[in-house]
């Protein structure tokens, strides 16, 4: 864990050495782990209610990116929704398939009733956006290849 120092900022540095030099004084047998780094540095950020607003205000913003897969989308929501915390599945739906891209999105509001799981929002979400990718890559090799008639 001690590597972890070098890739976090000044000020959150400070706080996890200070918390590992109290937990070291009052047990010299203390290991620091990934769940106390993680759960120290969400308690910097500010208090329960404030990081679940955050994390609200970042939902709200989320869109997919280019080049982003919808399982990336989904990794980046996830941690937010349990922020939040008071798990709502179907609003949760509802937020992943409006941050999808607007084709990918449209495909699946047409079947929204039939979409029960985040699971289900989001395999069929890839196997659109699969089906998505195919086509442009077909595209550019017709593109490329021009087929000549005569």
């Amino acid at each position: 864990m001690e590597y972890v120092d070098q890739y976090v900022i000044k000020h959150l540095r400070q706080i996890w050495t200070a918390y590992k030099t109290m937990q070291r004084l009052k047990d010299p047998r203390w290991v620091p782990t990934w769940a106390i780094l993680k759960d120290l540095m969400r308690e910097s950020i500010g208090p329960a209610q404030v990081r679940g607003q955050m994390a609200y205000s970042s939902l709200k913003r989320a869109k997919q990116l280019d080049k982003q897969t919808p399982i990336e989308l989904f990794n980046y929501m996830l941690p937010l929704w349990e922020e939040i915390g008071a798990r709502n599945e179907a609003r949760e739906i509802c937020e992943y398939v409006n941050a999808l891209r607007d084709d990918i999105r449209t495909k699946l509001q047409d079947i929204l009733p039939e979409i029960t799981t985040l699971a289900e929002a989001e395999r069929r979400a890839t196997h659109y956006w699969h089906n998505a990718c195919n086509f442009a890559q077909n595209d550019l090799n017709q593109s490329k290849n021009p087929r000549y008639s005569g």
